[in-house]
């Protein structure tokens, strides 16, 4: 007796009784070893070894560059452009990236001129930086404004402005990069955070500009300055620089850290010195209020500000003093302390995350609560696969052909073209069974079309999945499409 001659009932058998093929198998997809990683307000991005940026978290004015504006919890490519990037830094609602021919490419929020087009407009996507194709060493992002540190030492600044960020010596906006005052050249690194910006001279010297609310440009005063100050007590010996929310941190050439302004330990209008820290450091990153220091042993030491267990230590409990990261796997060679998150990149090139996750800014697969000690980022892309039929699912006579076309995204390199495995089962006696299964390679669009006729009578469901790859994880299986051929 033949069983359920309804299409009704030909889904319910589909969900009583199918045998789904085997579960996807996590990762044939090469995960390529992490170089750097950057975070801010609600936002982190990585670097990879293969210069490709992936970045994570909030997502609202298009700052993960994927071309939309939903958050993501887990790791997405950009938009456009698949490699051949060497740095990259992170706004409040913002991103840049460097390329290795020294070009400089933005996205995201754009209504105060962060992203140097010379508009004030927002893009999902990166797009390219006036003046900038060439000749830029380093890059750093504050809340609203952008740096750019070039190759014969000169800092370049754009995008908001109102506390003198810029450093021309107005409070105009400039949608597009302009030379700090008194630096064209003698520069070696630059760091912009919140309001203010500050930058390290090749004689170790600090100069900083910009808001001064909280003493963040250390000259013992809380005069905001639109034209670069001198730092009180740092006419040299600084290797490094790093600022964030109110506050900046140097680190010395015998590897001692010493912070100004407010936060983060409440450092004051002048340097001073981080208890525990006099030597041993070599990287430093400030963040919304909190701060943290890689040691020379690949220990991660964090203070300040830890209602979301920024710090990493397991605890919410803030602390004027280092204390040390807990549980970060084989130690660390990079860090970037975000508003309310930290993260920093294994000996093994992985990345690890703590802190706030409101917008899945850790990485950990969901916008949760908060996580007091590492998490580390899963950096393999699972495809999706959608699959439409060219006749609907239902009843159909013997002998038609079914034409289902699959659209795998997203897209990967050109060299590397995704494969859709079809599979159809037949209904036998009340059992699903496995009847063919069919592997089509997608063209350079991703796009998979395969016909199928359906000669002999009985319930029939088709349905497909792209497979893991060099570059992405294997997708889901999706949905079912039934037909009841008479």
């Amino acid at each position: 007796m033949r069983v359920l001659r309804t299409l009704a009932g030909a889904l319910a058998a589909v969900a009583l009784l199918v045998v789904p093929p085997a579960p996807v198998v996590r990762a044939a997809a090469t995960q390529s070893s992490i170089t750097m990683v950057a975070a801010d307000d609600a936002h982190t991005c990585a670097l990879t070894s293969t210069g490709a940026v992936r970045c994570w978290g909030g997502n609202g004015f298009g700052q993960l560059g994927n071309g939309t504006t939903t958050k993501s919890p887990v790791p997405v490519d950009l938009s456009r452009m698949h490699g051949g990037f060497a740095s990259i830094t992170t706004g409040a609602n913002h991103t840049c990236a460097l390329t290795v021919a020294g070009r400089v490419w933005c996205w995201g929020r754009g209504e105060s001129g962060e992203l140097g087009t010379g508009r004030q407009v927002r893009y999902a996507f990166p797009v390219a930086v006036a003046g900038l194709s060439s000749g830029v060493r380093s890059l750093s992002a504050g809340q609203g404004h952008t740096c750019a540190l070039t190759t014969t030492g000169a800092v370049k600044c754009w995008g908001e402005n109102a506390y003198g960020q810029l450093g021309t010596g107005t409070t105009l906006t400039g949608l597009a990069p302009a030379v700090v005052n008194g630096l064209s050249s003698g520069v070696i690194s630059v760091s912009a955070g919140g309001l203010s910006t500050c930058a390290v001279t090749s004689g170790g010297g600090v100069l900083c500009w910009g808001d001064n609310l909280n003493g963040e440009l250390g000259d013992g005063t809380t005069t905001n300055s639109s034209l670069p100050v001198r730092v009180s007590g740092l006419a040299s010996g600084v290797r490094a620089i790093s600022v964030g929310g109110g506050r900046a941190c140097a680190l010395t050439s015998v590897g001692g850290v010493t912070c100004w302004g407010g936060g983060a330990g409440d450092a004051g209008t002048v340097p001073t010195a981080v208890p525990g820290l006099a030597s041993g450091a070599t990287a430093i990153s400030v963040g919304g209020g909190h701060a943290c220091a890689l040691r020379n042993d690949g220990r991660v030491t964090c203070w300040g500000a830890n209602g979301f267990g920024q710090l990493g230590d397991g605890t919410t409990v803030g602390s004027s003093v280092p204390v040390e990261v807990a549980d970060l796997a084989g130690g660390a060679t990079a860090i970037a302390a975000g508003g309310s998150h930290t993260c920093a990149v294994t000996s093994g090139g992985r990345v690890q995350c703590w802190g706030g996750n409101a917008y899945g800014q850790l990485g950990a697969g969901s916008v949760s609560s908060a996580r007091h000690t590492p998490t580390t980022v899963d950096f393999v892309v699972y495809q999706m696969v959608g699959l439409s039929p060219s006749v609907p699912a239902g009843v159909i006579d013997r002998g038609t052909t079914v034409r289902f076309t699959a659209m795998v995204r997203p897209r990967g390199p050109a060299s590397v073209r995704p494969v859709v495995r079809f599979v159809v089962y037949r209904q036998v006696a009340g059992a699903w069974r496995l009847a063919a299964t069919r592997d089509v390679a997608a063209d350079a669009q991703g796009n998979v079309s395969l016909r199928w006729g359906f000669v002999t009578p009985g319930l029939r469901y088709v349905r497909a999945r792209a497979l893991a790859d060099s570059a992405y994880g294997a997708s889901a299986w999706g949905p079912l499409v039934t037909y009841d051929v008479r």
